[in-house]
C-alpha cells in the first residue's frame, strides 16, 4: 500500500508541475529556451521558459546522478555581468528534474542560461564543469 501511495503522490506531482508550465507558456510574452548538453554530459537536454515577470521553470532530462556532496546549479549569463546564480537541483534515478526559479530582472531581455555541478548548496560563482548551456 505504501508502494501504491508513493506512486500516486509521485503522479500527482508531475501532473501539478506540468500544470505550471502550462500556465508560464501561455501567457503573453513568454519565452522557451533550449540548453544542450556539453562534452561533459552530451546527452543531457533542457527546456527553460519563462514569463515577463521572470518565473521561470526548468525541465532536465539525461543528467548523470551527481556524485554525493555535488547538486547541479542553474546560472544566469548577461554579456558584461558575471554570471548570477540560480537554484540548486538534483535529479532522479532516470537524470530528470524540474524546478522553478526567478529570472533577475537583467537577465529577462537577453540572458543566456548553464547549468554547472557545484557543491550541495551551491556556488556564488559558477565552478567548472557545465553540463547544460542555451
Amino acid at each position: 500500500m505504501r508502494q501504491e501511495v508513493e506512486t500516486l503522490r509521485l503522479a500527482n506531482q508531475k501532473v501539478q508541475d506540468d500544470l505550471k508550465w502550462a500556465l508560464i507558456l501561455q501567457k503573453p510574452g513568454s519565452k522557451l529556451m533550449e540548453l544542450n548538453g556539453t562534452t561533459s554530459a552530451p546527452g543531457a537536454s533542457a527546456k527553460l521558459a519563462y514569463d515577463q515577470s521572470g518565473h521561470a521553470m526548468v525541465m532536465m532530462s539525461g543528467l548523470p546522478t551527481p556524485p554525493a556532496g555535488k547538486e547541479y546549479q542553474l546560472w544566469f549569463i548577461v554579456a558584461d555581468k558575471p554570471p548570477m546564480r540560480g537554484k540548486t537541483f538534483s535529479t532522479d534515478s532516470h537524470g530528470k528534474g524540474m524546478m522553478e526559479d526567478q529570472l533577475p530582472d537583467v537577465a529577462l531581455k537577453s540572458a543566456a542560461f548553464a547549468v554547472t555541478l557545484e557543491p550541495q548548496g551551491g556556488s556564488a560563482t559558477p565552478t567548472m564543469p557545465m553540463y547544460l548551456r542555451s
